[in-house]
């Protein structure tokens, strides 16, 4: 692959994974010649027909708690604090701390601290699956 100035960027957007890395660097060279940069033109969080599997794979194996903690996240932009979170998804602290340990376990969430307010937030290709699903379902209603 070309544009070695890029390479960190790719790997800090699928986050280190090997298996996700690999799907990105075939995109990449199958359209691109290799030239990252291009790549980047157009989308950073692609999501390729593979990669969709593999992520539906693991939205499937989550508890409702943990799908509509990863929901409500998903939907902001900015890390959110547990008080807000037991606000949007109204679940119990319980239910919602067990979901929290759970999901960050499987490293689809990261922790920020922020003053001194602890804050979440979902990792970027992980987000980007959840909100193009419900942009897709939402569009199957549609027609």
């Amino acid at each position: 692959m070309l544009d070695e100035s890029q390479w960190q960027n790719l790997i800090n957007i699928y986050e280190g994974n090997p298996l996700w890395l690999k799907i990105a660097a075939n995109t990449i060279q199958e359209i691109f010649g290799g030239r990252v940069r291009e790549f980047f033109k157009y989308e950073q969080l692609y999501i390729s027909e593979e990669l969709g599997i593999i992520l539906e794979k693991h939205w499937q194996r989550l508890s409702e708690t943990e799908q509509k903690f990863i929901t409500c996240l998903s939907q902001k932009m900015a890390p959110i604090s547990i008080d807000k979170l037991l606000t949007d998804t109204q679940v119990s602290p319980q239910e919602l701390f067990n979901a929290i340990k759970s999901l960050g376990r499987r490293f689809l969430i990261e922790t920020k601290m922020q003053e001194q307010e602890t804050l979440f937030v979902v990792l970027p290709i992980f987000r980007q699956y959840v909100v193009s699903s419900a942009e897709d379902l939402e569009k199957s209603h549609y027609i």
